[in-house]
């Protein structure tokens, strides 16, 4: 068992909520335990799910699409979704979401439809999304670097890529006179004092960025710590952002990739065909709805663009520049994406040592 903040953290560490695009309802919905032993993972609320849910003792409901999107207004068990969640938070049975950052992140969705159907090749985002990032500094005693060192990392901060407790520390020399009525941690009121420091950088997201600083603040033994934050560019060539466009190493053939397609998804593969090659070499791909990405993926000259949701208007529009169109149902890619999100939790849990236990949900 675990509290139920290190496995939320450990879940924003996969997806981090800097990912996610403006106005997304993303997060903790409903908190309704401390600890969490048995995680369920599943696309979205449901009366089945929360009826098995119930008698499974799930503790926390992982899911794709926030339950609650719109404000409420208003309390009524008559409400199917307050009443969903009345029964969920009466059961102790807290509701985390990730929604676009789960879409944008690596190991995400469009990720898993990758896997899903063994697309083997180098891929790239559709519409490459890379997270606001900053470096923060701050100047320290050497008696007190590794506290704040470890502070810094407690939140996240210092992550880059793989690698966690990133940072850079370098010596130097500090100058300064208190005044009347500072309380120096080193030094003497009115004298001039040359002390050696350490200059302590990391990197941190957005998201973190905050709390970074207030962990400083707390654990930062000067009176008056200097923090600077410098916003960094976004680095080209971001693996983040919404669907994704394979360049497989060998052509596939139309007839492989439908069959392919309906044995991982369980539906006839209807494919509308404005490609007039008998294979295809460059993939996209996008869970969910697609049509907000039709530009780009017009744009990038892709072979097929297998998604969901797309009007009459816009499939011309794909068949007209010569794109095959091949659509996935909106609820059964991203659930069946889900299984394999629930996969990778496990492992990744087992990896961090996180005693929780990750299940596939009972829609």
């Amino acid at each position: 068992m675990e509290t139920l903040q290190r496995v939320l953290d450990f879940l924003e560490s996969l997806f981090p909520a800097s990912l996610a695009l403006p106005d997304d309802r993303f997060g903790l919905q409903v908190r309704a335990c401390r600890n969490v032993k048995r995680v369920a993972v599943d696309l979205e609320l449901t009366p089945n799910l929360v009826a098995w849910a119930t008698v499974e003792k799930i503790d926390l409901l992982y899911l794709h699409h926030p339950p609650i999107w719109t404000p409420l207004h208003s309390l009524s068990q008559e409400d199917p979704y307050f009443g969903m969640l009345y029964t969920l938070y009466h059961h102790g049975i807290s509701v985390f979401a990730h929604h676009t950052n789960l879409d944008s992140a690596p190991h995400g969705l469009a990720e898993q439809w990758i896997k899903i159907l063994a697309l083997e090749g180098q891929w790239k985002p559709i519409l490459p999304r890379t997270a606001q990032k900053f470096k923060v500094v701050t100047f320290l005693p050497s008696t007190h670097l590794e506290e704040v060192s470890q502070a810094i990392f407690s939140t996240g901060a210092g992550t880059i890529g793989n690698y966690k407790g990133c940072s850079f520390s370098v010596p130097g020399t500090g100058t300064f006179i208190p005044q009347e009525g500072a309380r120096p941690f080193l030094g003497t009121v009115g004298k001039p004092e040359q002390v050696s420091e350490i200059r302590l950088e990391v990197e941190v997201r957005a998201d973190l960025l905050q709390t970074t600083v207030e962990k400083i603040l707390a654990t930062h033994p000067y009176e008056e710590p200097v923090v600077d934050v410098y916003p960094l560019f976004e680095t080209p060539g971001s693996r983040t952002g919404l669907g994704r466009i394979v360049q497989l190493l060998q052509p596939l053939e139309k007839e492989h990739l439908q069959h392919r397609v309906e044995k991982a998804f369980a539906e006839t593969a209807n494919l509308y065909s404005g490609n007039s090659s008998s294979s295809y070499q460059v993939i996209a791909l996008c869970p969910g709805s697609g049509k907000s990405l039709l530009e780009r993926v017009i744009k990038e000259q892709v072979d097929i663009f297998i998604t969901g949701e797309l009007s009459h208007h816009e499939i011309q529009q794909l068949l007209l520049a010569g794109i095959d169109y091949l659509p996935i149902s909106h609820g059964k890619g991203e659930r069946r994406a889900m299984q394999e999100i629930c996969i990778f939790l496990r492992e990744k849990a087992q990896e961090e040592g996180l005693n929780v236990e990750f299940l596939e949900g009972k829609p």
